[in-house]
């Protein structure tokens, strides 16, 4: 607690306040998102989340950025056969398979 002022006053830098804009702009985004989307991930191996995390993650990223909250929904392919495409993905805005 106070090492960042210690260390500036010893090496005695002169230190500008910080610009927190940018940041404070992003925890808006993600508090009080101006949009949402609903995006199903089809695959084979939606059960095992580490398989897609880091593309549910950017998905979730690029969200923050345009202010809108990306609601995914992971759906089995073997799902998609047997209970037929409308069924399941006739609700979300887009449709990702990788």
């Amino acid at each position: 607690q106070g090492l960042d002022e210690i260390v500036v006053e010893q090496l005695r830098l002169q230190a500008r306040p910080a610009n927190l804009s940018e940041w404070e702009a992003t925890v808006a985004a993600v508090r009080h998102p101006r949009d949402s989307v609903d995006i199903a991930i089809v695959g084979k191996y939606v059960e095992h989340k580490d398989a897609y995390k880091s593309l549910g993650e950017a998905l979730r990223h690029g969200g923050i950025r345009q202010a809108t909250r990306v609601n995914l929904h992971w759906i089995d392919s073997e799902r998609v056969e047997a209970e037929g495409a409308a069924a399941l993905l006739g609700e979300v805005d887009a449709i990702l398979v990788p």
